[in-house]
């Protein structure tokens, strides 16, 4: 049925391909919601404030602008030019015009889980000029801090940072062709000592290849095409001598992983007539993950060897249509839209382990241990929305998510969800009657969500490569997937002038989760696990300053959020956990960005802050566990990134940037927020 349906769209809309498609500045394109920026809830990153930092997740880099702490590779949903299938960190920074955090219940609908940020990525594919080559590099050195302040251990080898990248282009009269290239390698120094020695440091080397192209079709139609290949090897090893800490014997361990990442997206944009448009995609992912490992512990004359060998594969096809229709009525504008979007995902994982055991005059004795796992469906969703806007100040965007292929509810669930209604409101006073020295946006929405319509996707580990396979984060559907919940959210935002203003974002979110539980759940008094449903309440404000002058440029944002976690209907978890989470403490995190322009110099300075205490979640949040992590009441803070520069002149070159950069270079001691490493490095950008 599927197949059919789709090869009978696809038809559809080639019929139609014969002109230059609409433009797409007014919206964001959501997956599958077509959301108008105007009257969406937003934050946003230049592409150009990031490129100087020495990262290889830009979770890293972005913290900062959106969440601080709350923001982490895990807690965000990317969606990138409109497609949920791949890993951001495929794409190099000098790729991405713009990152956008969407602020609003609106996000679940697209498909962000209850816990997630969803944050857009629109990648450079149009660029100034006939054409243009562009390189860049940095080179920083790292080292950890010791925060024990143990003399006895020191950094590992191999502490160096790199990134290089070139790219070109050439726009012709119908179109554009591009092709970019990336190298970067990242290492964690790790410490040594209490005989621990690093042979190789934990790095890896990832390899960035991206593709662009686009063709206009006519007067009213756009075709274009991208297609990415990611590399990655990571490799570390290392000895130790456990005399060193009470027992007798050496312990020999070396690790060796390789990834391999594939992108290609379609996408056609048709005019077909007066206010009606088609938007049509086609994006397809193919991930490999090889992990060859190995310990060798020798005590006396036995020795042990344990070889873990990990093959994942995992497939992503996803196609969406926009059908959107937009009719101007004096004041009042009507858009509708028809989305269909199908996903076919699957993923497997092979894990084998030999074990073997050599002692003299024994028999060598060894086995072998598999386990696999397999994740596959098909999901088919329709998704109809219909907007009215008056005079620009005033929005109203309703719409509903239905699962068309929910397949049978498993035993003891709720029965599937049909329908899943989203609704977005924007209203703004000022602008309705005529003032113009003020800028004032009040946004709520509404959405309920079920993780049936989740979305999953690949994403390439770091550089700690001890973690185990499984890298695509798709959801093991332990509890009711079919279960509904309401998400809510408010917010404001004033512009007092042109150069200052304000937001703040609350959001509600309902959810359902499994707790870790001490209480003995049967006669044997074993531990397991009890499910509650809960809710995510965040808190979110930013200021934004930005002073223009012929001379200087200063832009800067002060932004913190506090993310609280709260049982709603276990009485067993509330009487556990209340008294030592639910009702202690608080938690801001945020963080503190400058960019400054001055003549050809130019510099910036990011502050990453965490103020105040409470626990991490509800598992580690009872003293009495054995996994028990004591809430810490440390302020802390870090330079999560700083540089300085100038622009120079050089003939025939349309310019040259040359920098110096660091990251982590300063923090207080008590901090516990970054993962210690700090980059030193210098750079250079330049435009041919």
């Amino acid at each position: 049925m599927f197949k059919k349906l789709l090869l009978s769209t696809l038809s559809a809309v080639l019929l139609f391909s014969f002109a230059y498609a609409q433009d797409d500045s007014l919206h964001y394109d959501l997956g599958r919601v077509l959301a108008k920026k105007s009257a969406t809830q937003t934050s946003s990153i230049s592409g150009s404030d990031l490129e100087k930092y020495q990262v290889t997740n830009l979770s890293d880099a972005i913290n900062v602008w959106l969440n601080g702490t709350y923001t982490q590779s895990a807690s965000i949903l990317y969606v990138i030019d409109g497609n949920i299938i791949t890993d951001v960190n495929a794409y190099s920074i000098f790729d991405v015009e713009q990152v956008t955090l969407i602020q609003g219940s609106v996000a679940q609908a697209a498909g962000a889980a209850n816990g997630q940020q969803l944050v857009l990525i629109k990648l450079r594919t149009i660029r100034k000029g006939k054409s243009g080559i562009e390189v860049n590099g940095q080179n920083s050195l790292v080292n950890i801090r010791n925060n024990n302040n143990n003399a006895l251990q020191s950094s590992g080898t191999g502490s160096v940072y790199d990134q290089y990248y070139l790219s070109g282009y050439k726009n012709y009269q119908q179109g554009t062709i591009g092709l970019t290239a990336e190298y970067q390698r990242d290492v964690d120094p790790s410490l040594n000592g209490d005989g621990l020695e690093f042979l190789q440091a934990p790095h890896f080397n990832r390899f960035k290849i991206n593709a662009f192209a686009s063709v206009n079709l006519g007067k009213t139609s756009t075709l274009s095409f991208t297609a990415g290949y990611v590399p990655q090897v990571a490799n570390q090893s290392y000895s130790r001598d456990t005399a060193a800490y009470g027992s007798i014997g050496n312990i020999f361990s070396n690790s060796h992983v390789s990834q391999y990442l594939f992108n290609s997206t379609l996408n056609l944009k048709t005019d077909i007539g007066k206010g009606l448009t088609n938007r049509l995609s086609l994006a397809y992912n193919h991930y490999t993950y090889f992990e060859t490992d190995q310990t060798q512990s020798t005590i006396d004359t036995n020795t042990q060897v344990k070889q873990p060998q990990s093959n994942e594969r995992s497939h992503n096809l996803l196609f969406r249509d926009y059908l959107y229709y937009h009719k101007q009525m004096d004041s009042l504008e009507f858009e509708s839209t028809l989305n269909m979007t199908y996903r076919d995902f699957e993923d497997s994982i092979v894990y084998n382990t030999t074990r073997s055991s050599y002692s003299p005059n024994v028999t060598p004795f060894a086995y072998t241990q598999t386990l696999s796992s397999r994740a596959a469906y098909k999901s088919f969703l329709l998704t109809p929305t219909v907007d009215l806007f008056y005079k620009d100040a005033f929005n109203i965007q309703g719409g509903a998510i239905a699962l068309l292929n929910r397949g049978a509810a498993p035993s003891g669930a709720t029965s599937p969800g049909h329908i899943l209604p989203f609704f977005n409101f924007a209203f703004s006073p000022a602008r309705l009657v005529g003032l113009k020295a003020i800028k004032w946006q009040i946004y709520a929405s509404y959405a309920r969500q079920s993780q049936a319509t989740g979305d999953d996707y690949s994403s390439l580990t770091t550089y700690s490569l001890m973690i185990p396979p499984g890298a695509v984060p798709y959801v093991f559907r332990g509890y009711d997937q079919n279960q509904q919940y309401n998400n809510y959210h408010l917010g404001s935002s004033v512009g007092i002038s042109r150069n200052f203003s304000i937001t703040y974002t609350y959001e509600y979110k309902n959810f359902s989760y499994f707790s870790e539980s001490r209480v003995p759940l049967d006669a044997n008094g074993g531990i397991g696990f009890i499910p509650f449903n809960g809710r995510a309440v965040t808190t979110r404000f930013s200021l934004n300053y930005n002073l223009h002058s012929p001379t200087l440029t200063w832009n800067a944002m002060l932004t913190g959020a506090e993310t609280e976690l709260q049982v709603t209907d276990n009485p067993q978890l509330i009487a556990l956990y209340n008294a030592s989470y639910l009702g202690q403490g608080h938690r801001w995190s945020g963080g503190y960005t400058n960019r400054f322009v001055f003549k050809n110099y130019f510099a910036g300075i990011d502050f990453l802050y965490q103020l105040g205490e409470r626990p991490d979640n509800l598992i580690n949040a009872l003293a009495t566990a054995p996994n028990f992590i004591a809430p810490s009441d440390n302020n802390s803070f870090t330079i999560q990134n700083v540089y300085f520069g100038t622009r120079i002149r050089i003939p025939g070159i349309k310019y040259v940037d040359l920098f110096a950069n660091g990251r982590n270079i300063l923090q207080n001691n008590s901090s516990a927020i970054t993962d210690n490493r700090r980059y030193y490095g210098l750079g250079f950008k330049c435009g041919i």
